[in-house]
């Protein structure tokens, strides 16, 4: 019945219906106990999943009774809230965005009651939705976007000639280095860290490839890993980007950065928070050379970081 109502609601938005997912299932009932024991309705920290969750009791201490329904349309309410093809300065309709993200494909639901009488249920997805910068592309109004991009751009992309570097760049030497900062890196501020996952690799360079290849320089649409981009373009024709500097220019974001609280608007230190981000366990480095010259980088991440409403807890200060 929840999985029901959610896809009713994407159906008006234009986006894929979800799927049931057991393992996703057990996930959303171990946390929905759980908060029910403790009577808080409160999100799982550093969870890989998106998360909804809906709280009913009844003030006459009997026992409330919850459809499957229900909190779906709590959620889908804030709808009314919600602005549309921009960016939200705040995570006010979160509950609304995650039921209608176009990239989420898998549902996990789970209930709990406790003594008191209270319901609790937790509702998961994978992908998670919620990225900062990302909203404006997968959260379409009722009728789905005007403007829908063709499913095969990305396929028709991948059919150009590919420019690959020249034989005397060791590209698993550079993402072994590029690996190694981002570790240098990331302990300073108590993040885990990563290994490099040659299936995240691929994608990555399979993204810089295209980007070399069109000369563009922008983020892969739609990508259910996180991902940092870095260009470089000089007068000198055999340039090679060096993996300190790249890890160096997203960690120099940082500058300024408030730690402790969930960040408003334009995320500006992106780059940053995903080099840092406490979850991401997994780093894929891919890199082309475009006809002109330029470097293109692509780091893609597994988690994804930049889930809003995260960031405290996966964006921690340096250590003294």
């Amino acid at each position: 019945e929840c999985l029901k109502a959610h896809n009713e609601f994407r159906v008006r938005h234009c986006v894929p219906p979800l799927r049931l997912n057991k393992k996703l299932c057990r996930h959303a009932e171990e946390w929905a106990k759980i908060i029910a024991s403790r009577g808080t309705p409160v999100h799982r920290n550093n969870s890989p999943y998106g998360e909804n969750i809906f709280c009913a009791w009844s003030s006459g201490g009997g026992g409330v009774s919850v459809s499957g329904r229900d909190p779906v349309e709590n959620w889908y309410a804030e709808v009314a809230n919600h602005g549309f093809h921009r960016e939200p300065s705040t995570l006010k309709t979160g509950h609304f965005t995650q039921v209608v993200w176009l990239d989420s494909r898998d549902l996990g639901v789970g209930q709990a009651r406790n003594r008191s009488g209270q319901v609790f249920v937790v509702a998961n997805y994978d992908p998670p939705g919620n990225f900062i910068g990302s909203f404006a592309e997968n959260v379409p109004p009722v009728g789905g976007f005007r403007r829908i991009r063709e499913i095969g751009e990305i396929e028709s992309e991948k059919t150009s000639p590919t420019v690959h570097f020249a034989e005397s760049i060791d590209l698993r030497e550079f993402a072994d280095a590029i690996l190694h900062h981002h570790n240098e890196l990331r302990r300073k501020h108590s993040a885990q860290e990563l290994m490099v996952s040659p299936e995240v690799t691929l994608v990555a360079q399979e993204w810089a490839e295209i980007l070399a290849n069109q000369d563009r320089f922008a983020h892969r649409p739609n990508s259910s890993y996180g991902e940092n981009i870095y260009c470089l373009w000089t007068s000198e024709s055999n340039a090679r980007a060096k993996p300190r500097d790249v890890c160096r220019s997203w960690y120099e974001e940082g500058k300024g950065y408030t730690y402790g609280v969930e960040p408003r608007g334009i995320l500006r230190a992106g780059h940053f928070t995903q080099l840092i981000w406490r979850s991401s366990r997994y780093l894929g480095v891919g890199m082309a050379r475009t006809q002109k010259g330029k470097v293109i980088v692509v780091c893609n991440y597994h988690p994804r970081g930049n889930i809003g409403g995260q960031f405290i807890g996966n964006v921690l200060r340096p250590k003294a």
